[in-house]
């Protein structure tokens, strides 16, 4: 059996996944439905890489290489980061994801049906990983 990739990217060799939480977002849905985070993006770190996935729309999803400077400017923008240590196995087929929630929950293996918001991911998270967070 071959081993799942992911936007080309091999996600059994991972070491670690940074989940970053926004409250801002473009889209007017968002706004009115979340309290606090609006947006989340997992960030899965691969050696000395990072490499974020964006969720656009349903079947269109955004790789963005990133680094530690690149990181600290979004801690600067109000961003918030929980760092989970690696998790597998992971579902690597996001295409049927409908939000950046549903792509993420995905991705690191979460089938929760509760959790349909960027902050009760976070509230999820936080007391699952005894609140890693910097």
């Amino acid at each position: 059996m071959a081993r799942p990739k992911w936007g080309g990217i091999d996600l059994w060799d991972k070491k670690m996944i940074i989940i970053g939480f926004s409250g801002r977002t473009t889209n007017i849905c968002w706004r009115i439905m979340c309290r606090r985070f609006r947006h989340v993006a997992p960030i899965v770190v691969i050696e000395n890489k990072m490499y974020m996935y964006q969720f656009e729309k349903r079947g269109q999803i955004k790789q963005i290489c990133v680094g530690e400077r690149e990181l600290k400017i979004l801690g600067q923008y109000g961003w918030e980061f929980i760092y989970m240590p690696s998790v597998s196995p992971i579902c690597a087929n996001t295409d049927n994801a409908y939000t950046c929630v549903d792509m993420t929950k995905q991705m690191i293996g979460i089938k929760n049906i509760w959790v349909q918001t960027p902050y009760r991911l976070y509230k999820m998270l936080r007391k699952k990983y005894n609140m890693l967070k910097k």
